[in-house]
């Protein structure tokens, strides 16, 4: 990193490009997903992914319908 003008101790964070409506779902898994203790949210590829935990298996979120499988 440090070629780039960042020392070794900086966080360095890349965020995906999403399309608006995908953004404000994004947005909505992350406050359920702090509000039901999930442990990841995040978005891979353009979708939406949830992870209650390291051991469980991740479920694609599509629509806000789908948040609700957050719980």
């Amino acid at each position: 990193m440090n070629g780039l003008g960042f020392s070794a101790n900086t966080a360095v964070f890349v965020n995906e490009h999403l399309f608006p409506a995908l953004k404000k779902l994004l947005g909505v898994s992350i406050a359920k997903k702090r509000e039901c203790q999930w442990q990841f949210v995040w978005a891979k590829e353009g979708r939406i992914l949830a992870k209650r935990d390291e051991q469980s298996n991740a479920i694609h979120i599509q629509s806000e319908q789908d948040v609700e499988m957050i719980v």
